[in-house]
């Protein structure tokens, strides 16, 4: 599985992204941080991870735990995980596709469940980030 889409976006945004892209200030997404840093001032970065906080609060109460009690109900209690090596990836997600056929129909969970869970991870990524950001701002200044 490639984080970017595909083996050549990875290789080259995961380069880019943890700092080795050049230019020796942190990755692009530590930059950008450190451009909201500029703009919103220390002052305003509490307010900022307060609302960060309270969207994430939101969408697991509000998104990701009701749909992940209904997928609950959905997943077969037999469920293991099959070995890669001696079935191959195929055969894992043959395994995986035949035992998840009740979920596969459930429309809202592609779309509310999926949804949910970008948001928060969005949410996690991006004050992970601030806090490269911040940790970089303070160490430049010391």
């Amino acid at each position: 599985m490639h984080l970017f889409g595909n083996k050549d976006l990875s290789k080259a945004l995961a380069r880019s992204a943890s700092g080795g892209g050049g230019g020796g200030g942190g990755g692009v997404f530590v930059q950008h941080a450190q451009a909201l840093l500029r703009v919103l001032g220390h002052a305003a970065i509490p307010l900022l991870l307060q609302h960060c906080q309270e969207r994430a609060v939101d969408m697991m109460r509000g998104g990701v735990i009701p749909y992940v009690q209904v997928a609950k109900v959905g997943v077969p209690r037999d469920l293991k995980l099959p070995s890669a090596q001696l079935y191959g990836i195929d055969g894992v997600q043959g395994y995986f596709t035949a035992k998840l056929v009740d979920l596969e129909g459930y429309p809202k969970l592609e779309d509310g469940m999926l949804q949910a869970f970008r948001e928060t991870g969005n949410i996690l990524a991006f004050t992970a980030t601030l806090d490269q950001a911040l940790a970089q701002v303070r160490s430049e200044a010391s």
